[in-house]
């Protein structure tokens, strides 16, 4: 932005309180002059630099997460590289990370994978200086929370229209959600408390939904519970089951919509088996997939889309508000920073080779039914506390062989 107009750079004017119309043409003049040193200032590499910095910043909610800072990720790495560092000069044994530093590293892993080594040299670079160091994370984070922003509103508009098409096309006798503003959504709609209702709960009994209409303390909503949504048939019971677990088709839209394009997102069908995916065209060249060169569904997209479709900005009318003061991690009871990390952790850290095989099977799923043509195959189903302590607690014991499968 061009700064304001010294006083040494402003006409001599005469005494009177008129301009003339020669001092007037000197300052148009003056004013034409300054917008070019404008334009000519943001062609400079400097400039573009800091651009490029922030077009990277807008990838990283979608690839490494929507909570953790480019700082914590990098401190992570610097922490296990002077570990080796002391390690090699050191006998003594190693202290094996936390689950906490295990993501934040998987989280730097996935920055760097997706960004390439320029953003590396940027931030671990000998040259660095710890100004330029604090000046990109700066760049990286206000891209990142202008493409959180982003993403947000665009399903704001979008999942209450595909909500309202379904109930078109099914006939149900539901209310139409109101796409102007959030009224009437969240537990207060049949459709949309479907989605939200954790699994441990049946939303088919009218007890049930008015305990939850009302925030009945008995039935807690948090992040200790999977939430219908991220199930293909959400009024289908669980049994702590994870068959289609993150394979519904809200958030086969939801993820198109934000990854690929909106137009893809239409050829998924809300009243549709998960299974049955049309024939689908390839993904327009701009797409952000493509973009950031993004040829695999990865574990942190599908978690970054499940966070952007739950929130009650989307279906309801409460939870994750936009706040001048940027996301609110915390809804009540709902924390959203340990839904993302649960999802993470169902796939990335897996207990054993069963649960392995399963995440891998749901991973390809994911990218066949995204990125190639043909038909997709579901994989197979592998025979206290929430649903998603319980489920964790089902997959060790397959793990350990307790559990028949």
């Amino acid at each position: 932005m061009a700064s304001p107009l010294q006083e040494s750079q402003i006409p001599n004017l005469p005494g009177s309180s008129q301009l003339s119309q020669s001092n007037i043409g000197l300052l148009k003049r003056r004013i034409a002059e300054l917008e070019e040193e404008v334009v000519a200032l943001k062609g400079t590499p400097q400039a573009r630099h800091q651009e490029s910095f922030k077009q990277m910043g807008r990838v990283l909610p979608r690839v490494m997460s929507p909570f953790d800072s480019v700082r914590s990720v990098v401190d992570e790495k610097i922490r296990r590289q002077q570990i080796e560092e002391d390690s090699s000069s050191e006998d003594g044994e190693s202290v094996l990370p936390t689950l906490e530093q295990e993501r934040l590293f998987r989280g730097y892993q996935a920055m760097v994978e997706s960004l390439g080594p320029r953003i590396e040299r940027s931030l671990l670079g000998s040259e660095t200086t710890a100004g330029e160091f604090n000046n990109i994370c700066t760049l990286l984070s206000n891209g990142a929370s202008a493409a959180r922003t982003a993403d947000t509103h665009c399903l704001m508009v979008k999942v209450p229209e595909w909500i309202n098409r379904s109930i078109k096309l099914a006939d149900m006798q539901e209310e139409l959600l109101d796409t102007e503003t959030r009224i009437g959504r969240g537990f207060d709609h049949y459709i949309t408390g479907a989605y939200l209702c954790p699994i441990e709960y049946d939303w088919s009994d009218p007890n049930v939904r008015a305990a939850l209409q009302n925030g009945d303390p008995q039935y807690p909503v948090t992040a200790e519970s999977w939430p219908r949504f991220l199930f293909p048939d959400p009024e289908l019971e669980h049994n702590d089951s994870d068959e289609g677990f993150a394979q519904s088709p809200l958030l086969q839209k939801a993820w198109k919509c934000l990854m690929t394009s909106p137009r893809s997102a239409e050829e998924i069908d809300l009243n549709t088996p998960a299974s049955r995916v049309k024939r689908q065209k390839r993904n327009p060249p701009r797409c952000v997939a493509n973009i950031v060169g993004l040829k695999s569904v990865t574990a942190r997209s599908i978690a970054y889309v499940a966070v952007q479709a739950g929130f009650f900005d989307v279906l309801s009318r409460l939870r994750i508000a936009l706040t001048q003061s940027g996301w609110q991690q915390v809804d009540g009871d709902f924390d959203y920073h340990i839904f993302f990390n649960n999802i993470v952790d169902y796939f990335e850290d897996a207990p054993g080779p069963i649960a392995e095989a399963k995440v891998k099977a749901v991973l390809e799923w994911w990218t066949n039914s995204v990125f190639k043509t043909g038909k997709t195959r579901l994989s197979q189903s592998l025979p206290n506390g929430g649903s998603v302590k319980r489920l964790a607690a089902k997959r060790d014991e397959q793990e350990r062989g307790e559990h028949t499968v």
